[in-house]
């Protein structure tokens, strides 16, 4: 089996789509776009590559891909509009070619879903974390009140160098000693 660009571009897993350079018609597009996306590859072939994008993106994608320049590809993040009407994210990469002669455009978009999600659960867990140490704080804060306040002779030593943690105010005032004397002491 020969391996080719043509091989390579139609079965690569992720979408991806020829664009004309100038007015960012698709000229091509592989059979992960087709599958992905739900549109036939007559129906891409009667698309711009904005047409992908929901209409909150036009302007800036029309920007950004008549501003590249350079052949060194570009990974942006965008949202993409399947058949179905579902918009996704995702992250594209813009590579220039030429194709039949003409200046023209490789697109590559992977999707992005799974790493938004994991993102917004790692935001969401880290809020949750922060919550969960702002109240164990709070409390921590009101048993060294109380402990502090018992009128008994108490001291908290740590088990692992046996240090002074806590010591309570019975016992401050029975041995004439401060807090700061004896906390992280021996």
């Amino acid at each position: 089996m020969q391996f080719n660009s043509e091989m390579l571009f139609r079965r690569h897993p992720d979408p991806m789509w020829v664009v004309d350079g100038a007015t960012l018609q698709v000229l091509d597009v592989n059979d992960a776009a087709v599958l992905r996306y739900g549109w036939s590859r007559e129906e891409f072939l009667t698309f711009t590559f904005v047409d992908l994008h929901p209409p909150t993106e036009f302007v800036a994608v029309q920007d950004a891909l008549s501003s590249l320049d350079a052949e060194i590809g570009t990974l942006r993040p965008w949202c993409h509009r399947r058949q179905d009407g579902v918009v996704f994210p995702v992250e594209v990469s813009i590579h220039l070619l030429g194709h039949d002669g003409r200046g023209a455009k490789l697109v590559m978009a992977r999707d992005a879903s799974l790493l938004h999600s994991l993102e917004n659960q790692r935001a969401v867990a880290l809020a949750s974390e922060r919550a969960a140490r702002a109240e164990t704080e709070k409390l921590a804060h009101r048993f060294r009140a109380l402990f502090q306040a018992v009128p008994e002779n108490l001291l908290v030593i740590a088990p692992d160098g046996f240090e002074i943690v806590a010591a309570s105010d019975g016992y401050l005032s029975a041995t004439g000693r401060e807090r700061d004397d004896l906390i992280g002491k021996p």
